[in-house]
Formats: C-alpha cells, sequence, structure tokens
C-alpha cells in the first residue's frame, strides 16, 4: 500500500487507490466506536428524553456514514473500476449494516429495560429451598415456648395510661 499523506485542506490523500475493503472496515468500525460511546454515555444520570435524543443522534450519524458506503460500494460496481471482491465487500457492507440495525435495536430494548434491573432482591435461597426440598431449612432448630407474662395489676395499668 502507499503511505498517506496530508494535503492542506486536513485531509489524508494517497499516491494511488485506497482498497474498498479499507473503506469498508473503517466506516464500519466508525459506527461501532460510535455504538460503544453511546453505550457509555447512557450510563450516565440522564432523563428518559435526553436519552432518546442521544439514541437518535447516534441512529442518524451511523445511518449518514452507512449510506455514503453504501452509495461508494454501488457507484464502485458501477464504475468497474476495481471488480475484484467488490461483491464480497458490499454484502460484507450489507451484513455489518444489520448488525448495527440489530445492535441499536437491541441497545433500545436494553435501555427500556434497565428500570427493571433495580428490583428488590427477593430470597432466592430460601425459594431454592423451598422448591427443592419442600422444606424451609433455615429456621431455627428449637424454639423455647414464650413465657407468658403476668398480668399487670389495675394500678400498674393507670399507671402506664397516665
Amino acid at each position: 500500500t502507499t503511505p498517506a499523506i496530508m494535503n492542506a485542506d486536513g485531509w489524508l490523500t494517497t499516491s494511488g487507490a485506497v482498497p474498498l475493503e479499507d473503506v469498508v472496515f473503517a466506516a464500519t468500525q466508525a459506527v461501532q466506536g460510535g455504538l460503544l460511546e453511546l453505550a457509555k454515555h447512557l450510563g450516565g444520570r440522564m432523563t428518559e428524553s435526553q436519552r432518546r435524543d442521544a439514541i437518535r443522534s447516534y441512529l442518524g450519524e451511523a445511518r449518514g456514514t452507512l449510506e455514503r458506503l453504501l452509495m461508494l460500494v454501488r457507484w464502485a460496481l458501477g464504475s468497474h473500476a476495481h471488480t475484484s471482491g467488490l461483491s464480497g465487500a458490499l454484502a460484507a457492507s450489507l451484513e455489518r449494516q444489520d448488525a448495527m440495525r440489530r445492535a441499536a435495536d437491541d441497545l433500545f430494548h436494553l435501555h427500556r429495560t434497565m428500570p427493571l434491573g433495580v428490583v428488590p432482591q427477593h430470597d432466592v435461597l430460601a425459594a431454592v429451598d423451598i422448591l427443592s426440598s419442600g422444606t424451609f431449612s433455615q429456621l431455627p432448630r428449637a424454639l423455647r415456648a414464650p413465657v407468658p407474662e403476668e398480668a399487670a395489676s389495675r394500678r400498674q395499668a393507670s399507671r402506664a395510661l397516665r
């Protein structure tokens, strides 16, 4: 491969052609990196509308990147400039696009079910004990019989009620 050089506008250029596989890989890595950043960002304290806006923003950016990539791949297929490996690159690009869409859907569903993760803990050990053996073995082995207290006299009762 030829080395990349930064031009006056800040763009990386090469003296030769850039392999389409590298463009597809870079674009999908950028979209995946954005998804990872979104997951970290959603972990903080945010309102529901802020989370929804962050997800929409990410989906818009990811969709734009993947649509530009798809347009580039279709153009490359139409121009027949590089015929070797384009069908594989297009299939890989479409597969990655579907994977990113599924990941975004999974992230949305995970976000919807997060409140269920803070449900109070139940006594799972006791439930397993009862369901497996039919008994509750965590009770004390012996209990003392309660000692009845003597009834309070009228004088003690009137003193306590004052």
